[in-house]
């Protein structure tokens, strides 16, 4: 990957971690009106997320054949998504909670980027991150759409910012960063917590 690329990534991955920070819910209970199930640390107010219950409504991205939604097992979908090393890299490190592993996959050269949290056994998918006009959602928008076209494929925002749009459905938020030009810069599906 070239440098460039690499700081547009690094750069992009900070945006959404910063976005996914403006997604939660502060949910403290064992569980919310989805049927997301909630626990909480015992020395800690930090949530931990389960996988949502089935056939909960969310956003997907449609890849390699999945149907990939967040708050669900990265472990279910990771067998067709290829091989580590040929079709996907990937890296690891402890979780800032202090539960275990947090992983990122990244494909494509850095087309696609999906993190995981640790939850026992099940790396639940904490965001999946579109970077460049190869991908594209369900709905048809992609890298290079205007901040109209989004609209008209998702209806009314739940925010609109200068430079971003923000749509949530149950417990997914899909967020669109827009450019200096208003035209989507970069495709952030995030968990609401």
């Amino acid at each position: 990957m070239n440098s460039k690329r690499f700081i547009a990534v690094a750069l992009t991955a900070a945006i959404g971690m910063s976005l996914m920070a403006g997604c939660n819910k502060n949910n403290t209970g064992s569980s919310d009106a989805s049927g997301l199930s909630l626990e909480t640390t015992g020395a800690s107010e930090m949530t931990v997320q389960t996988t949502v219950a089935p056939n909960t409504e969310g956003f997907i991205f449609k890849f390699k054949g999945q149907d990939l939604r967040v708050n669900t097992d990265m472990n279910t979908y990771l067998p067709s998504l290829g091989s580590a090393g040929k079709d996907y890299s990937y890296f690891e490190a402890a979780s800032c909670a202090g539960l275990g592993m947090s992983k990122t996959y990244t494909f494509g050269s850095g087309s696609v980027v999906i993190n995981t949290n640790p939850n026992g056994n099940v790396d639940v998918i904490s965001s999946i991150a579109l970077f460049d006009d190869t991908m594209q959602t369900p709905e048809g928008v992609f890298i290079g759409s205007t901040k109209d076209e989004v609209i008209k494929a998702y209806g009314t925002p739940t925010e609109d910012a200068d430079t971003t749009i923000t749509f949530e459905k149950n417990d997914t938020c899909l967020v669109f960063v827009l450019n200096d030009e208003g035209k989507v810069n970069n495709i952030i599906y995030n968990a609401l917590i």
